[in-house]
């Protein structure tokens, strides 16, 4: 893939250029212990209080279940941005957001622009933003690569983050967060029913969340049957109500 410089912010900004490749998805498969994985991000962000965990690795660090977790995502509060951001960056990090990506041969590319915090939230981008270790070069671990999704509440009530094919995504009236507690100290995760949500969205709007997504589908549908075999019975009417909700929001 030839770098256009043109997607840059920036062209004095640093680059990295990440290559890897597509995990598939295999409900077979065991991993580590996801606790674990979760303890090990608190670690990283000194167990603040100012970020949750979310994706994947939110849904098996509170359910009985060894499924592999291949990588990490936070959900950043707002107000909180810059200073767990910062954690991050004094252990070795590169705020990054991505430029340019390509999925050949299920091997993926990604050129991944490093930018001021500052700017990403002045500008509040509906990209892909990570943290990535600076100290890899080969193979990447979860928590080598963390997507950071920024998260606010909007005046109606909502759960919101700037990635907005995904926002809305839930009312706080729903439990939106769960407390996973270590000896080190606290792990906020977003809670079951708003990653039922979440993949019930991925799985609804599949085409807008790109060629990646689709490929996705089957350890979409395997995760929101796990959610939902975590919850209580009358939840599944509860969330084709709020995707029902979320959809007239997203017209209006």
């Amino acid at each position: 893939m030839q770098i256009d410089y043109r997607l840059l912010w920036d062209t004095s900004n640093p680059i990295h250029i990440v290559t890897y490749r597509k995990r598939i998805f295999d409900p077979a498969k065991n991993g580590d212990n996801p606790r674990e994985l979760a303890k090990a991000t608190g670690e990283l962000f000194d167990f603040n209080q100012g970020y949750r965990l979310s994706g994947a690795l939110s849904v098996y660090a509170q359910v009985n279940s060894n499924r592999n977790v291949a990588d990490v995502d936070v959900c950043i509060d707002e107000d909180n941005f810059q200073e767990v951001v910062q954690l991050g960056i004094e252990k070795g990090y590169s705020f990054c957001r991505l430029a340019q990506r390509e999925l050949r041969g299920g091997i993926r590319t990604c050129i991944f622009e490093e930018i001021p915090t500052e700017q990403f939230l002045k500008r509040k981008p509906s990209v892909r933003a990570v943290l990535l270790n600076r100290n890899v070069q080969d193979e990447y671990l979860p928590l080598d690569i963390v997507d950071v999704f920024v998260g606010y509440v909007d005046g109606w009530g909502w759960e919101n983050t700037y990635d907005h094919r995904l926002s809305p995504i839930i009312p706080t009236t729903f439990p939106t967060e769960t407390i996973l507690e270590y000896e080190g100290g606290n792990v906020r995760t977003v809670s079951l029913e708003y990653m039922a949500t979440v993949k019930a969205i991925l799985i609804e709007d599949e085409s807008i969340f790109g060629a990646g997504n689709k490929l996705d589908r089957e350890k979409n549908e395997f995760d929101l049957e796990n959610i939902l075999r975590n919850l209580k019975a009358d939840f599944s009417d509860k969330l084709k109500k709020v995707l029902q909700e979320r959809h007239k929001r997203r017209t209006e």
